[in-house]
């Protein structure tokens, strides 16, 4: 039996074939558009979404709610670039959305425009708000993450991304890392 979607060039871009590529190519269109949104709903019960995507040595991965946190691991390499960007999206808004590290292990540089930074000596927390006025369906961060820690530290990323509903709806998310000093043993594990 053949899979018919692969018969469709639309479904079969890149690889992507199912409803789940659909649904793929649905979020990544949204990483390169930002709808406004007409008007924040007065109820909102749809939590937002993200995505988190992180390339370097040893990872070429993008991570999502549905990834099992609780199981994930990723080893990065010591002394390594990473570069990452982070997309949240809500259909009602994005309020803001929010990247929190160990300020001394792992280094947000090269970060692009209209983002906060906050550093409080343990943990750098990099944020992006939304505006309440003129509320779009996304926001996105990109730059890059150094890593300084040494060989044997677990670090973590914790993701946030908030909507403009009352009560705010949070999705969020904590990225356990290992940091390792052989370039063969980054990845996921």
């Amino acid at each position: 039996m053949k899979n018919s979607n692969a018969q469709n060039p639309m479904l079969s871009i890149a690889g992507i074939t199912g409803f789940g590529g659909v649904l793929a190519m649905i979020f990544i269109s949204m990483i390169f558009s930002s709808c406004e949104v007409e008007e924040i709903p007065d109820t909102d019960t749809d939590p937002p979404e993200f995505t988190f995507t992180l390339k370097g040595p040893g990872i070429n991965r993008t991570f999502t709610p549905r990834d099992n946190f609780e199981e994930l691991n990723i080893n990065l390499v010591s002394g390594e670039t990473y570069s990452f960007t982070f997309f949240g999206a809500d259909a009602g808004g994005v309020r803001k959305i929010r990247l929190t590290a160990p300020s001394d292990v792992l280094v947000f540089t090269d970060l692009g425009s209209g983002i906060d930074r906050e550093d409080s000596g343990f943990a750098t927390t990099i944020s992006k708000s939304g505006d309440f006025e003129n509320p779009l369906t996304g926001l996105t961060m990109r730059g890059d993450i150094n890593v300084a820690g040494e060989f044997g530290e677990y670090p973590s990323i914790y993701m946030e991304v908030q909507d403009f509903a009352y009560p705010i709806n949070v999705t969020s998310a904590t990225l356990q890392i290992g940091i390792v000093d052989d370039p063969n043993e980054a990845g996921i594990l």
